[in-house]
């Protein structure tokens, strides 16, 4: 697993310093989306407490503490690499360029970096809950149907709970990568 971090983030030192954090923020996500569908399982067959069985990472508050977790990290790495000054500077008032037009050419991308920065977290937040809240809502329906239209309602939902494991063992591994690469970005200096 460190090799993985080794090969994304091309620092050694740094992944070292880190594969522990990167691995526990992994492996949450991984572990909370399993437990809720296995929460997911026992709300199938007690009627009326599915909606108190369900994922932590189901609920947005959730993923956003994780987004700003993720993305405050990358912020504290990136000061640490460029200092202070210059990565803030960076972002409100960048007059560096040969001419006027480029200055203002500037000022106005880092405006746009703020945006982009705010749009990394409303991303990251809310595609880890958009897919984990839409699998709870898919196996309710088809449990629900299940029981309904079928003589032996168990055997309904098992291939929906079989694909849910893959998303959210799919979902912790992209959230990783995209914190790696946030975090390698962390890392790169461009003056």
């Amino acid at each position: 697993m460190r090799s993985g971090f080794n090969s994304v983030l091309d620092n050694e030192e740094f992944a070292k310093k880190n594969f522990f954090i990167i691995a526990t923020v992994a492996i949450f996500i991984i572990f909370a989306n399993i437990f809720g569908l296995l929460l997911e399982v026992i709300g199938a067959f007690v009627p009326g407490v599915i909606h108190y069985f369900r994922p932590i990472t189901s609920d947005l508050s959730t993923t956003l503490v994780l987004a700003l977790f993720t993305i405050g990290l990358a912020q504290i790495y990136h000061t640490r690499t460029k200092g202070v000054f210059k990565h803030f500077s960076g972002y409100l008032c960048n007059f560096t360029g040969p001419h006027i037009g480029a200055k203002f050419g500037n000022m106005l991308f880092g405006w746009l970096h703020i945006i982009s920065e705010l749009s990394r977290i409303l991303s990251l937040s809310f595609r880890l809950f958009g897919n984990i809240f839409a699998g709870i809502i898919l196996i309710s329906v088809i449990t629900f149907l299940s029981s309904e239209f079928l003589t032996l309602p168990i055997f309904g939902p098992i291939p929906f709970f079989l694909y849910e494991i893959f998303v959210a063992l799919f979902q912790g591994f992209i959230f990783t990568l995209l914190m790696l690469v946030y975090f390698k970005e962390s890392q790169e200096v461009h003056y």
